[in-house]
C-alpha cells in the first residue's frame, strides 16, 4: 500500500475539481451575466467526473469484498481526506440547490436557506422556472452525483442537512422531472427517508 505522502494522480485530479465546485458556486450565486452559464457548464463537468470517482470507488469496494486480496485503491488516509471533502462539497451542493429551488418557487432574488444564518443570493439569471430548473444540466449532475454518494456513504449528518433541504427540492422538482433525474431523486428519497419507526419514536 502506498504512503499518504504518494498521492495518485487520479486522488489529486477530483481533489481539484472538489475545489473548484467548492470555490465556484459561492460565485455562480452572486454573479448573473454571460459567465454563469459557462461556469454551470463547467461546474456540470466537474459534477460528472466525480460522480464517476464516486462509481470506480464504489466497484473497487466490491471487489474488495469478494477477493480478499484486492488492494484499496488509496492509503487510509487519503480516502478519509476525500470522504471528508466530498461530505463538505456535498453539503454546498444541497444549499445550492436549496436556495435556488426557493427562489424558482417563489421568483424572488434573495431566499434565506433552512441552513439558518447564511442568505443564499441568486440575481436575475436565477429567477426561472421549476421546469427550467428541472431540465438545468448543473442540477441534473448536482442531483445524480448527490443520489450516488447517498448509496455509499453512511453520514447521518449529510442525510439531516438533505431532510432539512434537499428533500423538498426533491419532491417538487419529480413532477417536473424527466425519467433520468426521476430516478436520481427518488434514490435521494429512499436513501434520506426516515423510516416510520424512527420518526415516531
Amino acid at each position: 500500500m502506498s504512503s499518504p505522502s504518494a498521492k495518485p494522480a487520479a486522488w489529486v485530479f477530483i481533489q481539484q475539481r472538489l475545489i473548484d465546485i467548492r470555490s465556484s458556486i459561492p460565485s455562480l450565486m452572486d454573479s448573473p451575466g454571460d459567465g454563469d452559464e459557462l461556469m454551470s457548464s463547467r461546474l456540470a463537468q466537474c459534477y460528472h467526473l466525480v460522480t464517476a470517482f464516486i462509481y470506480s470507488l464504489a466497484e473497487r469496494s466490491e471487489s474488495m469484498s469478494e477477493e480478499n486480496d484486492v488492494e484499496l485503491p488509496y492509503h487510509p488516509a487519503l480516502l478519509l481526506r476525500i470522504r471528508e471533502d466530498m461530505s463538505n462539497m456535498c453539503s454546498l451542493t444541497m444549499e445550492y440547490l436549496s436556495g435556488r429551488f426557493e427562489a424558482s418557487e417563489a421568483n424572488k432574488s434573495i431566499r434565506r436557506t433552512p441552513r439558518g444564518n447564511k442568505t443564499v443570493r441568486f440575481k436575475s439569471v436565477h429567477k426561472d422556472s421549476l421546469p427550467k430548473m428541472a431540465k438545468d444540466e448543473l442540477v441534473v449532475h448536482q442531483l445524480r452525483m448527490l443520489s450516488y454518494w447517498f448509496q455509499e456513504d453512511d453520514s447521518e449528518v449529510l442525510r439531516k442537512e438533505a431532510r432539512s433541504g434537499l428533500m423538498k427540492v426533491c419532491i417538487g422538482l419529480y413532477s417536473e422531472a424527466g425519467k433520468h433525474l426521476r430516478t436520481f431523486l427518488s434514490t435521494i428519497m429512499e436513501e434520506c427517508w426516515i423510516p416510520d419507526e424512527e420518526g415516531s419514536s
